[in-house]
């Protein structure tokens, strides 16, 4: 039973483990002989493993083949996406609003409701950047009487 002393490891033992598989079945799985699904997990990113064994491994486990590669030191993890101005703008006024009506129930549905006819009339917009039809823009119009 090899003990995951890094990331990678813990990662592969935990799906593993979510399949109660035993590491012999694991490796077997994954078409990799034991001792090198051992190694992978005690060594993790000291060794590096190869692409193709994190590739065996993560189809065999189920496991996030670009997540191994990161954890395995292949690649460099993605930089963290902030939102624009105008979408944090968005998300901290329907916190806002959420905080205000969160204690009555009547209000949460309503506000529900409107939620989904906002997405309504979002697709009939990108319906319209991307068709240019009048028919999508009247829709995205007809919608907003309603919101």
């Amino acid at each position: 039973m090899p003990q995951a002393t890094n990331e990678l490891g813990r990662y592969i033992d935990e799906l593993r483990q979510q399949q109660n598989l035993s590491w012999r079945r694991a490796s077997y799985r994954c078409g990799l002989s034991p001792e090198t699904l051992s190694t992978v997990v005690r060594r993790g990113n000291i060794s590096t493993p190869r692409p193709a064994t994190l590739q065996a491994i993560a189809d065999g486990l189920g496991g996030n083949y670009e997540r191994m590669m990161i954890l395995a030191g292949h690649l460099e993890p993605p930089e963290p996406v902030s939102p624009s101005p105008e979408v944090r703008a968005m998300i901290d006024h329907l916190i806002d609003v959420y905080l205000a009506i969160r204690h009555d129930p009547a209000a949460v549905q309503a506000f529900v409701t409107s939620i989904g006819v906002q997405a309504d009339a979002l697709r009939a917009v990108a319906c319209a950047d991307e068709h240019h039809t009048e028919e999508a823009e009247q829709r995205y119009h007809n919608t907003r009487q309603f919101a």
